[in-house]
């Protein structure tokens, strides 16, 4: 006995959201704006392999918008991406209100 193909192989198949991607009207999560909503930025190093002497956070904690600044010393640890090494990036968090 032969295996049956499913039905919608090799046929036109309606989108229910087709219309409104190509209209333009579709609605995306970028779309989205939540008020009050925090935005965190993650500042990479700029030297590689280099070591961290010293931080001075204050320009960065007295930026206007700026909620909490994270770094080694204050965040919780996770798994960072190559040779399996815990990293903890330093990051400013900015309530955004009308920009990104």
């Amino acid at each position: 006995m032969k295996p049956q193909a499913p039905s919608q192989i090799g046929k036109s198949v309606s989108r229910l959201d087709g219309r409104l991607k190509v209209t333009g009207q579709a609605r995306y999560t970028g779309d989205v704006r939540v008020e009050h909503a925090a935005f965190a930025v993650i500042v990479g190093a700029t030297i590689p392999a280099g070591e961290i002497s010293a931080l001075d956070l204050a320009a960065a904690e007295s930026a206007s918008g700026v909620v909490k600044v994270f770094t080694h010393l204050n965040a919780r640890k996770f798994s960072g991406a190559g040779r399996g090494r815990r990293r903890s990036p330093a990051s400013a968090v900015a309530q955004c209100e009308d920009h990104v």
